[in-house]
């Protein structure tokens, strides 16, 4: 295989490997509209009670339905800005959590990023007084980059027949119309 072919491959390969990663992401997220329940791993950051200095903690939507429960007057309101911070470590992991609180019209939006060992889980919401609207949410592990990458292959391969096919028709149609 000559440096041309290779290079053109590549290009293929990369732009099918983009184009499934897109279309991954796009499809897999999940948009709630307003009163749904979102899942019960639905990430919210919510800001510990009296603590000097200032902490977080993730909450899962379940979890927060009981938080809710027993101390009905906590705020779920948080300091504009961007943050992140570290939980746990968990098997040579340390998983981490990154927020970004942005005010809007009649209260917060607020866009968490979970990461752990296994999944990337982004979630968005809204916090309007005491109450959590949720927007959007997206779970990642890595078989997106899998998946992309198959079809990423095969695509290419595909394209790279066609193109072949192309080129013999081209060559034996020249060769055809010139000797007549």
């Amino acid at each position: 295989m000559n440096m041309k072919k290779l290079v053109l491959w590549l290009v293929r390969l990369l732009i099918f490997v983009i184009i499934a990663v897109s279309s991954f992401n796009y499809l897999t997220i999940t948009r709630y509209s307003p009163g749904d329940e979102p899942a019960n791993f639905y990430p919210v950051v919510l800001e510990v009670p009296e603590s000097k200095p200032q902490r977080f903690e993730v909450v899962k939507w379940s979890k927060l339905k009981e938080l809710q429960a027993t101390n009905p007057k906590r705020t779920l309101s948080l300091p504009v800005g961007e943050r992140r911070f570290t939980l746990e470590q968990e098997k040579n992991f340390t998983p981490s959590v990154k927020f970004k609180v942005i005010a809007d019209s009649g209260g917060q939006r607020i866009e968490v990023t979970h990461s752990t060992d296994d999944y990337i889980i982004w979630g968005e919401y809204r916090v309007v007084g005491n109450a959590i609207i949720p927007v959007r949410v997206r779970s990642v592990n890595g078989m997106p980059m899998l998946f992309a990458i198959v079809i990423g292959v095969n695509g290419t391969l595909l394209l790279s027949w066609l193109y072949t096919r192309v080129q013999r028709r081209k060559y034996f149609n020249n060769r055809v119309s010139g000797s007549l």
